[in-house]
């Protein structure tokens, strides 16, 4: 479907402008439930900019059988922001809306919880607004109580034991450090569970408005701080959009190497992590091992460990020498072999079979809907991987497969990101064989200052769909940075997949999902 047969839907309710599909708020519902009978399922991200005397929204949709990405913008007046919700077409909208109207105050009606998401309830003001002053103070009632119903509220309870309510986290091991999940149980059956999040606030959007583009880059990395190449290669690549900016081809190989060692490790991190909170240390110490030389591998080439600040504008930060490469191929040698001890000790053990065969389920039309990526989506049988269907770099020029599996539970998970593992190998070597010399990066400006306008990146992260909206009004400091977290949107699902469940399982759900709070928290 082309944008010339939704202007013969609508006519006169909207206006085109190039790609972009601007609606009156009036009509945005209409279109939005227009546009997903005819296959546009996935609402990617919604964002919320001020514009000091009105705000606009922005949503990016996307169509998994078209293979098309829609922008669809609405504007709202500032002294009475309020908009329809679209939460009755797309789950996924429930904590975008949620995550807009806690920074900038826009109220969604029809919405089924429209309170604030990462704020406290008691939190005074809209820190995402032009006129919040980014230094301000505030006192928290941290008594308040975050998303929760009482126990009467609880509908189709088992009858016998009493209900319950628990908290798991945010100090307890398996939740990552910083989430908190409020459980409302009964006996062995989980009712309810309400994720609370926003214990690592750090206002990185908020940030974004206040530095110069290149100086945002190192605060990628600590977003999700295990995969911290391909944050940086996120937001990169928006610039460089804005900019249009020709990356030399070694220094594209140079990223795609780095890219996929990251992925690589980021997947060991959740493996052994993972196995170690259903009951297996052994693959904990395994997966750290190779995990380590990874970790060698990028100190070499950029001198850290964690916080890499490698991927520049136009290019990489450093080159690698023979010794390095030569360690990269040693290491791609040995890999596979080392995959084959993972699955020796995990892959048909019937404890883990246990706590992951038919547990979290979720089927390929509910993992749409919540607006779920990555290995959750791919496990759930939709074949989607951005570096496949919409290659960015030099993947188009990479040969490798999907992993898919049609199964929807953790064990189709665990099973998809071993198989990644193997893949993203196989590329790192691809990228090897076929480097050549060559520039790095082209010369550019110390402080960039790209055109006025708007880019849209998106790039496949270990944890799926990572995009970066980023708006220029021409100065040197962006205006506006939206984060497209494959993690925020994937956790929304959690609750889905854990209510009827068995309290044990949690664990297990949780850590399937793989989580990073740092680009869940804003």
């Amino acid at each position: 479907m082309q944008i010339k047969d939704i202007r013969d839907r609508f006519k006169d309710e909207i206006e085109i402008d190039g790609d972009k599909i601007i609606v009156n708020k009036s009509s945005l519902f209409n279109l939005f439930k227009y546009l997903k009978e005819v296959g546009y399922d996935h609402l990617s991200c919604i964002t919320g900019i001020d514009y000091n005397d009105e705000f606009e929204i922005v949503y990016h949709l996307y169509s998994y059988s078209l293979k098309n990405l829609l922008t669809i913008k609405t504007r709202v007046n500032r002294k009475n922001p309020r908009l329809k919700s679209i939460t009755k077409l797309y789950n996924s909208a429930n904590w975008h809306e949620r995550e807009i109207f806690d920074l900038l105050g826009i109220r969604f009606d029809g919405h089924p919880n429209m309170r604030r998401i990462f704020l406290s309830d008691t939190f005074k003001g809209h820190p995402l607004r032009k006129d919040y002053p980014a230094d301000k103070e505030q006192e928290i009632d941290m008594e308040e109580e975050f998303e929760s119903e009482s126990a009467e509220e609880i509908e189709d309870a088992p009858e016998g034991s009493e209900i319950l309510h628990i908290n798991m986290g945010p100090q307890h091991p398996s939740t990552h450090g910083v989430l908190r999940l409020r459980l409302w149980v009964k006996g062995e059956k989980i009712l309810k569970v309400y994720p609370v999040i926003g214990y690592l606030h750090r206002g990185i959007e908020k940030l974004a408005e206040n530095i110069t583009y290149k100086q945002f880059i190192p605060y990628t990395d600590r977003l999700d701080y295990v995969s911290s190449m391909i944050n940086n290669m996120a937001y990169v690549l928006a610039v460089e959009k804005l900019m249009d900016i020709e990356v030399p081809e070694r220094a594209e190989y140079l990223r795609i190497i780095a890219m996929e060692l990251q992925r690589i490790a980021s997947h060991l991190i959740w493996l052994g992590t993972w196995a170690m909170d259903i009951g297996a240390m052994t693959p904990f110490f395994y997966t750290f091992r190779e995990i380590e030389e990874i970790t060698r591998i990028f100190e070499d080439l950029c001198g850290a460990r964690l916080t890499y600040n490698y991927i520049r504008f136009g290019g990489v930060s450093s080159d690698i020498d023979d010794e390095l490469k030569d360690k990269i191929y040693k290491f791609t040698e040995i890999f596979p072999s080392r995959i084959d001890e993972y699955e020796d000790l995990l892959t048909d053990n019937e404890i883990l079979k246990a706590r992951s065969v038919s547990i979290g389920y979720l089927s390929r039309e509910d993992a749409i809907n919540f607006g779920v990526t990555g290995p959750l989506l791919r496990a759930s049988g939709v074949r989607f991987d951005l570096r496949k269907e919409h290659p960015y770099s030099l993947y188009k020029e990479m040969k490798f497969k999907v992993p898919v599996r049609n199964e929807g539970d953790v064990y189709a998970r665990y099973l998809v990101r071993v198989e990644e593992m193997r893949q993203s190998n196989e590329i790192v070597r691809q990228a090897l064989d076929n480097i050549r010399e060559g520039d790095i990066r082209i010369k550019l400006p110390l402080n960039v200052t790209p055109q006025t306008g708007e880019a849209y990146s998106r790039v496949e992260s270990p944890r799926g769909e990572l995009c970066f909206y980023i708006v220029s009004d021409g100065s040197i400091k962006p205006y506006r940075v939206k984060i497209r977290s494959p993690a925020f949107s994937n956790l929304s699902a959690l609750p889905y997949m854990c209510e009827g469940q068995k309290l044990a399982d949690l664990v297990s759900i949780n850590g399937c999902v793989d989580i990073v709070m740092g680009e869940i928290d804003r």
